[in-house]
């Protein structure tokens, strides 16, 4: 809505200034006493200031809407990859929550197969050779010692790989957090530029407003000219 007024605005001001003064023309010689010469040449002098000074406010009010325009794309722009780093932090948080769950399920069956190792044999393990070497079944021995240990190495590859996981998540999850605080921040001094892109703007507008008809109107007149046989 604010910049839609402001195009109509300007495109008001575009008509009011698009017509170049036209000095007075030079009067036949004789024609003229020359007191009016001088009092026709300080209003041509007054009217080019006034003419002027338009044209200087109009120039810096398409400045300031231009940059108002731009201020407004990099905002946008800042917005939406603020909410694409907020849904990339969520995943992060989601994931780092899933593996944390998994960590402490193989923790937990980890444990497990400690106690059952221990309750089964009393917290000595014994090496699957020497199992074999002193049981009465040395396939069984040999397959338990074995199936044991796989499952061991196991549960401890899945720690250490969960564990691992889990410290990535958490730099990422931090890398992601300290990301959309300079997204946030971004974000705040786009506004900050926009704020003050339109208080210049009004400013601006605020000065042109103060030009009196009679200042604006020499713009849109033109001088008629006197033509030499």
């Amino acid at each position: 809505m604010y910049r839609t007024t402001l195009s109509t605005t300007l495109a008001a001001l575009a008509l009011a200034t698009a017509s170049p003064f036209a000095p007075p023309a030079a009067a036949e010689p004789g024609a003229s006493e020359p007191g009016a010469s001088e009092a026709g040449a300080s209003e041509a002098g007054a009217s080019e200031a006034g003419a002027r000074d338009t044209a200087e406010l109009l120039a810096e009010l398409r400045t300031a809407y231009r940059a108002t325009g731009e201020a407004a794309e990099a905002y946008g722009e800042t917005e939406a990859r603020l909410r694409e780093q907020q849904r990339e932090t969520e995943e992060l948080t989601d994931e780092l929550a899933d593996v944390r769950g998994e960590l402490a399920e193989a923790r937990q069956l980890a444990g497990a197969i400690a106690r059952e190792e221990y309750r089964g044999g009393g917290g000595l393990r014994l090496p699957p050779a020497l199992l074999v070497l002193l049981g009465d079944d040395p396939t069984r021995s040999l397959h338990a010692g074995t199936a044991a240990a796989r499952a061991e190495a196991r549960t401890a590859d899945a720690v250490r790989r969960l564990t691992a996981g889990e410290r990535h998540a958490d730099k990422l999850a931090t890398a992601a957090r300290a990301a959309l605080d300079e997204e946030r921040s971004l974000a705040e001094e786009r506004r900050e530029q926009r704020d003050e892109v339109h208080r210049r703007m009004d400013e601006a507008a605020a000065l042109l407003a103060g030009l009196s008809p009679a200042e604006l109107v020499p713009r849109r007149e033109t001088t008629p000219t006197t033509t030499r046989s």
